[in-house]
């Protein structure tokens, strides 16, 4: 949907993208972007990689300052980084309501460097968990997520090539931006259903008594 509120951004302002397009590079860059029926996907993910690139460099400075706080456990760090991917909420209102395409793209690069840290954590987290399985565990929990990885494509875009046509942009939109708050509602309770207390509390797990002792 985005693509398509963005081609509209500059449909509308014609005036302002063709003066970008007469800056040397800059503009070739643009024109090479938006005179493919891809371009404005391009210019979305140009801007969504920023921001996970920005993210990737800080993360190792924000897991030292949250560390100072508190946050001693990679489970515990989950906390304050889930806090900032709410932040995406916002920041997605902010998206649908802006009538500039530079502040689209703008707060489209901030959302993913709101939501990076907790991505790149989890992402950690996730290699860890799975060392604690055997070999053919593993193989198992890989199928399992490719799988329902596949299942939420189909049904995506089934819903929105058959079920969601015709709908205005502006509706699709809201729609988007209200699956996004409630997104951003159960990253806030993430932690605590993801993590026991002594998880979130970095205390080591007490080993199991051998038996006969």
């Amino acid at each position: 949907m985005l693509p398509e509120f963005v081609e509209n951004l500059i449909a509308a302002k014609a005036d302002t993208i063709g003066a970008i397009l007469k800056v040397p590079v800059l503009g070739w860059f643009m024109k090479g972007l938006v005179s493919t029926p891809m371009g404005y996907y391009g210019m979305l993910v140009a801007f969504f990689s920023a921001g996970s690139i920005l993210a990737t460099l800080l993360m190792e400075p924000m897991r030292r300052l949250f560390h100072r706080l508190g946050f001693k456990s990679e489970e515990g760090l989950s906390i304050p980084f889930y806090i900032m991917a709410v932040l995406e909420v916002p920041l997605f209102w902010a998206l649908i309501s802006a009538s500039s395409m530079w502040v689209v793209l703008g707060l489209y690069g901030l959302t993913s460097l709101a939501t990076g840290f907790s991505a790149i954590l989890i992402a950690g987290i996730h290699q860890k968990t799975l060392g604690k399985y055997s070999g053919s565990d593993i193989t198992k929990i890989l199928a399992a997520e490719s799988l329902l990885g596949i299942l939420a494509a189909i049904l995506a875009t089934y819903l929105y090539g058959f079920v969601l046509t015709g709908i205005p942009i502006a509706k699709a939109l809201l729609l988007a931006a209200g699956a996004t708050t409630v997104l951003g509602a159960l990253r806030l309770a993430a932690p605590w259903l993801y993590f026991s207390k002594k998880e979130r509390r970095g205390e080591p797990s007490r080993a199991k008594p051998a038996e006969g002792k």
